[in-house]
């Protein structure tokens, strides 16, 4: 198969796998959408979810699993109010084309039978852009869920408001400023993996 590792996302025993999938192995790999999920399931011994549409880039960036069948699906209409376009840093893309985009995927989880909450996102007119509040490291700590949450200098609204958002799901919120990272088509997530749990061990 050919993929990005952020083409997947694993939410609730299943796998949510981005359009860029499907249209880079069907019919050079598998001859359609149906064998495609046949053996993408078989392959990582769960059922798979093939995003009928979603916005361009990886799917941290406009969606991510809260637990406890929750997924938090970004919404560029609740971040609209929220900036000023006339002082961008980048330019915006609040098209109806891509809120479309958006509004596909919190329909599909709906109908996988996830409860689905909405934040704001800033997508870039480059659909490679994105202040978002979703390419977070969730964590189990001491009995409650820990979620460190990009977050962005002259976005402080946004971040306020996703924030709230992710309280609502139950989550303790740990911003990381993510600024500088932004623009380079990252997040959070992008930049670090998870090794271990606990004390460092000393170096020798």
């Amino acid at each position: 198969f050919y993929f990005d590792g952020g083409d997947f996302l694993v939410a609730d025993g299943r796998v949510f796998v981005t359009p860029d999938v499907v249209k880079r192995n069907v019919p050079l790999v598998v001859a359609d959408r149906a064998a495609l999920a046949d053996e993408l399931s078989a392959a990582v011994g769960r059922p798979v979810v093939l995003l009928d549409d979603a916005p361009p880039h990886h799917a941290g960036m406009f969606m991510m699993s809260a637990g406890n069948r929750t997924m938090l699906v970004g919404d560029p209409s609740l971040a609209q109010p929220l900036v000023d376009a006339a002082a961008a840093p980048f330019p915006f893309d609040f098209t109806a084309a891509t809120q479309a985009k958006f509004d596909a995927v919190a329909r599909q989880c709906a109908a996988e039978g996830l409860t689905v909450l909405r934040l704001p996102v800033v997508p870039g007119a480059d659909g490679r852009t994105y202040i978002t509040s979703l390419n977070a490291i969730v964590d189990h700590r001491d009995g409650r869920r820990v979620v460190y949450m990009p977050a962005f200098t002259g976005f402080e609204a946004v971040n306020e408001q996703a924030a709230a958002v992710w309280r609502r799901a139950g989550a303790h919120v740990v911003p990381i400023d993510c600024t500088s990272s932004y623009r380079h088509y990252g997040n959070l997530r992008c930049l670090v993996n998870v090794m271990a749990r606990g004390e460092v061990a000393p170096r020798l």
